[in-house]
């Protein structure tokens, strides 16, 4: 020992009985190197008596040397703490210890410290203790605000609606929240962590999810829709968002997924594509309805009326022609009948093909229909016109508001015993407006709305974004509203 202690002038070494640590050094270096310390620096007896301090001691707990002198190691440490106490028999055992506690100042303020505590025997084997002891106040509030800043972290991502999770390269889930949880039927966090994802994931999908993985560890973010059978057995639809997450070595360590469940959105959407897809054989339906009931009354037309006239004109001339003396008579008959027929042909052309609405535009067209049936009909038929310029108006919404007026009127003549008609056009706001409006028998829309003429006017409607709306009750008459997007050029007329 005297050998090593002549070759190194200030050191510290095993004492021989095992508990302490003999010190054997030049003073004044020892005590150059204490007093420049910015640690506190105590010497005490092995019973906590303080026998030397340096100034850094002195700043810190707020004590002189000579007050030092007077107290003991628990009036300046909490004697309170088990984890010091724990420490202290830990030094007994080993010579040397390591621990935080919490400091008293002279003003009796707490505070957290850090020791660093040996025993030795000094020259003439006299046991000793060497404490040095920091202030870590500052470090340990930026402990509690990294710890608090972790709390809000976790609440915030707890308390997320979506599910958020890490897995690793292989698709094993690291980490999930409650909301994760919950979404997949989980009942805690046993159940899912250290298990592959892919084993949620129905098959079909379990490439994709497979590839955003691989993406994912190459530093892409990935976006992906696709199925899971979550825990309760429930199909779910998600939308994911997958980000790589990076170590402070600038690693990627995991996936960091944002799941949303979209099952309602996907089953809504379906349900959509079902409706729309049947609301179009309806329409299907109907225009091949109208188009047969369209050609029965054509033919009823031909039949009943139109053969019936060429039937008399043939046997007017058979009679002329048999007959051995010109039969003026019979051919003027017979000129009279074909030129009947010929004004039947063309009224029921004229009913058949749409009007030139382009030459003639839609007021006048309306108004030429509503003459047409005056001229059968005692029928009073009104035409309210709030549009400044039809000119704007496509060709196409033109044709279909004729139409369905045609058919409405049709409908009225049939079936209300009506004795009024009123045909509104109104633009308000960003909505042109039709009205049809009779003073007739009325009926209940619940129970005849799947009629032919109706169905035909809610598919003319539909094809120009149109909605329909009928009002009647028995005895109150009917008015038919159809409401259609006023186009662009329209809506510039009224600003």
């Amino acid at each position: 020992m005297k050998e090593i202690d002549e070759q190194i002038p200030y050191s510290v070494y095993p004492g021989n009985n095992g508990n302490y640590f003999t010190l054997n050094s030049k003073e004044d270096r020892y005590r150059a190197i204490v007093e420049n310390s910015i640690h506190s620096f105590f010497l005490t007896s092995p019973d906590g008596t303080i026998l030397e301090t340096n100034y850094a001691a002195s700043i810190l707990f707020g004590y002189s040397a000579e007050e030092f002198k007077q107290l003991t190691r628990w009036q300046i440490i909490d004697h309170t703490d088990h984890v010091l106490l724990t420490a202290l028999e830990q030094r007994k055992k080993d010579g040397f210890t390591v621990t935080e506690a919490t400091g008293i100042k002279k003003g009796g303020e707490h505070f957290p410290i850090e020791i660093s505590s040996s025993l030795f025997a000094d020259a003439g084997g006299e046991g000793k203790c060497s404490t040095m002891i920091s202030d870590i106040s500052i470090r340990k509030k930026a402990e509690r605000d990294l710890l608090e800043r972790e709390y809000q972290l976790k609440a915030i991502v707890d308390t997320a609606p979506e599910c958020i999770k890490l897995m690793d390269r292989e698709g094993t889930i690291l980490e999930m929240n409650i909301s994760g949880l919950e979404m997949i039927g989980a009942s805690n966090a046993d159940q899912v962590l250290g298990k592959n994802a892919l084993e949620l994931v129905s098959q079909r999908y379990r490439e994709d999810f497979t590839k955003l993985l691989a993406d994912v560890f190459e530093g892409k973010s990935v976006k992906l829709e696709f199925e899971i059978v979550g825990f309760h057995k429930r199909r779910l639809y998600m939308d994911t968002l997958s980000l790589p997450l990076k170590n402070a070595a600038g690693e990627i360590t995991a996936a960091l997924s944002v799941t949303r469940d979209i099952t309602e959105k996907v089953l809504l959407q379906n349900s959509l594509n079902e409706e729309r897809e049947l609301r179009q054989q309806q329409i299907t339906e109907a225009v091949i309805t109208g188009q047969e009931q369209e050609r029965t009354e054509l033919g009823q037309e031909l039949h009943d009326n139109i053969n019936q006239i060429l039937a008399s004109t043939k046997l007017y001339i058979e009679c002329a022609m048999k007959d051995e003396n010109p039969r003026p008579d019979l051919m003027a008959e017979s000129k009279l009948l074909v030129e009947k027929a010929m004004v039947e042909i063309r009224n029921l052309s004229k009913s058949l093909l749409p009007p030139s609405l382009g030459e003639i535009g839609l007021m006048q067209a309306l108004t030429e229909l509503v003459e047409n049936i005056k001229q059968v009909n005692q029928l009073g038929i009104y035409i309210k016109w709030n549009l400044e310029d039809e000119n704007e108006m496509p060709g196409k919404l033109k044709l279909t508001i004729f139409r369905i007026a045609q058919e409405q009127l049709n409908n009225v003549i049939k079936h209300a015993c009506a004795k009024n008609v009123v045909i509104s056009i109104n633009q308000k706001n960003q909505s042109l407006e039709i009205s049809i409006k009779d003073d007739g028998l009325g009926f209940n829309p619940l129970l005849k709305r799947k009629g032919v003429g109706l169905k035909n006017i809610s598919s003319r409607a539909e094809v120009n974004s149109g909605k329909v709306t009928l009002i009647s009750s028995p005895g109150e008459g009917c008015e038919l509203i159809v409401k259609f997007s006023v186009p662009t050029q329209l809506q510039k007329i009224n600003i």
